[in-house]
């Protein structure tokens, strides 16, 4: 879903480059493709999502998970 964890908003964009009368739904766009191009070049998602995963633990007493941080299990 376009937009749900984009990484800020088209009124603030707005308001910081002082655009008025602009295509919001551009800005939108331009947005989501900056959202998943600063995810993909940091290897990780920054706003909460629900993840499941399936791991092996190796009896050691840490486990490094693949997504960070945490909110609940």
């Amino acid at each position: 879903m376009p937009g749900t964890y984009a990484l800020t908003t088209v009124a603030k964009c707005n308001a910081y480059l002082n655009l008025t009368g602009t295509d919001d739904s551009l800005i939108d766009r331009l947005i989501d493709v900056a959202t998943a191009r600063i995810e993909r070049y940091c290897g990780r998602q920054f706003m909460s999502r629900a993840y499941t995963s399936w791991l092996d633990g190796t009896g050691a007493n840490a486990m490094f998970l693949p997504n960070y941080p945490i909110v609940s299990v």
